[in-house]
């Protein structure tokens, strides 16, 4: 029987990168003034005056100057990431949308106007399509709200205008906003929760594909057993990298070496961009060999994915169709966060610390945070992590402890009042 969900594969031509209308009316460099002569200043037509028309030896300059201008533009296009100016655009639309249903102007926008509708989305108001814009309904987290501004930043400084953003009428605004304990207990916190050693074992079980044969049935049956395979590696190596789920999902065949070093062998899985790497200076993580438990092993499943679906080049992690062939591209982070849940689901397993006040529920990025809490709880040195991790605080780090490790580790146990007299 085909996998419920295989349906639902990615497929060429379903990422989100359509061009989008509402780029800025300008994101070209500034045009240079001309050089204007100052009155008084020979701004006559002497013979000081310059002529009317440039020399013909100038005309390779001016070209060359033309070639750098493109070029400055091109620069200037990739001064942010496409993820970034996929979220500018759907914020700007959301901004132009607002303007358009009060009756004011978004480019340029007046400070009020950019504070008004800051105040609409913290407060959820319902918009002419009848929805807040957010899933809970309680209105937008101050970080969607500063992302927004940013948004508006950018549109207006691409055009050559002052930022209404900066205004001090909006800093206040948005000051309050994150000040305002009443509303942030009102918002539904939704967290990761961190898939640890145990859960992950039981996670594995259920995927197909787990035995060293491919099935000798029909193709749907194929196609599933090659999923299991796919998604054991993904699990596996997403859990023993920490890796972002973005970033696990782009890893190429030419960014992974396998290493040996004394008596550790393992993976070494080159990111050349990411979240704190937009300069894409290029990271490192590694996914040790599993020795003690080859089962269990990100060295071996990844190899035995790359030879059932025959990768020798390009994505890792592919989409597979119901007729078993492998796609070229991506798989994108939608499809690893549903498959993720799929597995705890059928599993069995439900997040600990599960509250309507603090949502915890498994999804891609459960296996980063199950690595910080599963390595933490063990004795893992706050610098191992964060070389992991590639977390620049380790107030940051703290953000995966469990509630069951934090009442391991409490301080009260080194109370007086806790010793025995």
């Amino acid at each position: 029987m085909a996998d419920d969900n295989s349906a639902r594969e990615d497929t060429p031509g379903s990422s989100e990168s359509a061009a989008d209308p509402s780029e800025p009316a300008s994101e070209r460099l500034p045009a240079e003034p001309g050089n204007s002569v100052p009155a008084g200043e020979n701004s006559g037509a002497g013979e000081d005056a310059p002529a009317e028309d440039a020399p013909a030896e100038d005309a390779p300059a001016e070209e060359s100057f033309a070639e750098d201008i493109a070029g400055a533009e091109d620069f200037s296009q990739k001064a942010l990431s496409e993820r970034t100016r996929k979220a500018y655009r759907r914020a700007w639309a959301d901004f132009e949308s607002y303007c358009e249903e009060v009756g004011k102007g978004s480019l340029p926008a007046r400070p009020v106007t950019v504070a008004a509708y800051i105040n609409s989305r913290a407060r959820g108001r319902p918009t002419s399509r009848g929805a807040p814009k957010n899933r809970s309904g309680e209105g937008l987290a101050a970080s969607t709200l500063e992302q927004r501004l940013a948004a508006i930043k950018y549109y207006h400084e691409s055009d050559g205008l002052a930022s209404p953003t900066d205004h001090p009428q909006v800093s206040r605004v948005m000051q309050g906003i994150r000040n305002d304990k009443e509303r942030q207990e009102a918002l539904p916190r939704t967290e990761a929760a961190p898939l640890v050693s145990s859960d992950l074992k039981q996670a594995l079980e259920v995927l197909p594909g787990s035995g060293s044969a491919p099935p000798q049935s029909e193709t749907a049956e194929y196609a599933r057993w090659l999923r299991g395979r796919r998604d054991r590696a993904l699990l596996l190596l997403g859990f023993a990298t920490a890796l972002r789920p973005r970033e696990l999902t782009q890893v190429e065949k030419q960014h992974v070496t396998r290493e040996v070093k004394g008596p550790n062998e393992g993976l070494i899985v080159h990111i050349p961009r990411s979240k704190a790497d937009q300069i894409a200076e290029g990271q490192t993580v590694t996914a040790l060999k599993n020795e003690a438990n080859p089962t269990y092993c990100p060295v071996r499943a990844l190899s035995r994915w790359r030879q059932a679906a025959s990768i020798d080049e390009g994505p890792l992690f592919r989409g597979v169709r119901r007729d078993a062939a492998v796609l070229p591209d991506p798989i994108s982070y939608r499809t690893l966060n549903r498959l993720v849940k799929r597995a705890c689901r059928k599993a069995g397993l439900e997040p600990e610390g599960f509250s309507s006040a603090k949502k915890r529920r498994y999804s891609a990025h459960s296996l980063r945070a199950g690595h910080v809490t599963d390595a933490s709880s063990r004795g893992a040195p706050d610098s191992a992590l964060m070389l992991q991790t590639r977390h620049a605080d380790p107030k940051t780090l703290r953000k995966y402890d469990r509630p069951a490790q934090q009442l391991e580790e409490s301080s009260s146990a080194f109370l007086g009042l806790y010793q025995k007299e």
